[in-house]
């Protein structure tokens, strides 16, 4: 093994042993809208909420009744008629850069769909959805 990576593999244990947790959510596009999905773990939890100024939309999904948190959601959101998202989610949360205008978000979960209107404003804060099943 060369010097380079023994050093690099020197450092990534490193980080390991001390707890500095790695990014785990990869930043995603669909069409030309960038996102994320997660939120499963604490780790996760912590990135999106670090993140969160990154975006302009955020969707959660949950189960009705008893609150839990839900994943394999699949979610299109359509501006004037026209996709600008498809994704499945890999936890209950899904942050979106959208710029701002009107959308229509189609949420499906186990054979269901909803569907609700999203305005993203100039300048707002996150802009949140939250779908129960």
């Amino acid at each position: 093994m060369s010097n380079k990576k023994t050093m690099r593999a020197g450092a990534a244990l490193w980080l390991i042993l001390v707890g500095v947790p790695a990014a785990a959510l990869e930043e995603l596009t669909s069409g030309e809208t960038r996102y994320i999905t997660g939120g499963v773990g604490e780790n996760e939890k912590r990135e999106l909420l670090d993140r969160a100024s990154q975006f302009s939309f955020r969707i959660v999904t949950a189960r009705k009744g008893n609150g839990d948190f839900l994943s394999d959601c699949k979610v299109t959101i359509l501006h004037a008629g026209h996709p600008v998202l498809e994704a499945v989610m890999d936890g209950p949360v899904l942050m979106a850069r959208l710029p701002p205008g009107s959308y229509r978000v189609r949420a499906e979960f186990e054979g269901k769909s909803q569907e609700r209107p999203v305005k993203i404003a100039p300048k707002s804060l996150m802009n949140n959805l939250y779908l129960y099943w």
